[in-house]
């Protein structure tokens, strides 16, 4: 593995295709970060776009046919996304927090909508958290029901981090409160894929604490090739029971949603059946409870379906969404019958 201020992500590329499995990786150290560059232009302290270069030279020069990116600054890599919008061959992951388009960077396409346009279509999946501050609990939920579903159907044969650690406990700027434990354990679940082909890139972070400490335990899972840490529990992180935020469940439905029209893996995940709207739906007798209704209407009602992405440079890619609202009780009923003949 590779850590280095002066290895370039090309010089990295070329290591780990040198390299036999298990040896496959590298923590690339770099500045300015580039997640925010797009083509032609520079942004948001952004200069080039690392990754980007990274998986182009990849693709060029070891015959990579299908690059897999995952963007978990707290930011939205709008550069990265806008370079593949339109490619097939590279994915582009990002969970960022979103507050409703009012989080840098403002105005551009990275809503559970925004997908990716004509043969790139499906290959831009974004989580975009709004509301409460997200922690290690809603990160990894993401994953388990978005992320590693979907890229193990892409079946990549590079995976690229796009590691900013903004997001990271006591950044203050990003107000999120990922700890390094997470960050290690997405690591490790990325790891998994492309043969271990895995490049972790740094972008964006304003803790140097927190920066230090997350990348720590990222290079750890490089280093080691196994998930040293352990995950802390809630009562050990909070000092209570922690639920995931309810804004969260919801962000992922939408992406899942719309999603599933390009990933099969994902059909079926709307239905939710658990604590909702912290009610149970179920009784000790195996009946459904009667004071939840509304929450199993809200846990199995239809995502609007709404579509958007870039339309031309010259309107400054701004996004145009059109609203298809779909009303229907069946799915409802269907799962309320299930409920009632449900045997604990």
């Amino acid at each position: 593995m590779q850590k280095s201020s002066e290895t370039t992500g090309s010089e990295s590329i070329d290591e780990i295709y040198k390299k036999p499995a298990g040896q496959r990786n590298a923590l690339v150290i770099v500045r300015p970060p580039g997640h925010h560059a797009s083509a032609s232009k520079s942004s948001g302290f952004c200069i080039f776009n690392n990754v980007a270069v990274a998986a182009k030279y990849a693709q060029r020069h070891h015959r990579a046919k299908r690059v897999l990116i995952l963007d978990w600054d707290v930011h939205h890599g709008n550069g990265t996304q806008e370079i593949f919008y339109e490619d097939p061959s590279v994915m582009y992951m990002s969970i960022h927090r979103h507050d409703k388009g009012n989080f840098y960077p403002i105005g551009e396409p990275k809503d559970y909508f925004d997908v990716g346009e004509g043969a790139g279509e499906g290959t831009s999946v974004n989580v975009p958290f709004s509301g409460a501050p997200m922690g290690d609990l809603e990160y990894q939920m993401a994953f388990q029901r978005v992320i590693m579903p979907i890229a193990y159907q892409f079946n990549p044969d590079l995976v690229i981090i796009s590691a900013g650690f903004d997001a990271a406990i006591d950044d203050p700027l990003g107000e999120y409160k990922v700890t390094p434990e997470t960050f290690a354990w997405m690591t490790y679940q990325l790891s998994s894929l492309a043969s271990g082909r895995i490049i972790t890139v740094l972008e964006g972070g304003y803790n140097l604490t927190s920066i230090s400490n997350s990348a720590l335990a990222v290079c750890e899972v490089l280093q080691n090739r196994a998930m040293l840490r352990r995950l802390k529990d809630e009562k050990e992180q909070f000092g209570k029971p922690h639920e995931i935020h309810s804004s969260c469940i919801k962000t992922l439905r939408e992406v899942c949603a719309v999603q599933q029209n390009h990933w099969s893996i994902l059909k079926g995940f709307q239905i939710i059946i658990g604590t909702v709207m912290d009610s149970k739906l179920i009784n000790k007798n195996g009946k459904v409870n009667s004071t939840v209704k509304k929450s199993i209407k809200a846990a199995t009602e239809p995502v609007t379906q709404r579509t958007s992405g870039y339309n031309t440079r010259q309107k400054n890619r701004r996004r145009s969404a059109e609203t298809a609202p779909t009303t229907t009780t069946s799915v409802e009923e269907d799962v309320l019958k299930k409920m009632e003949n449900l045997k604990l």
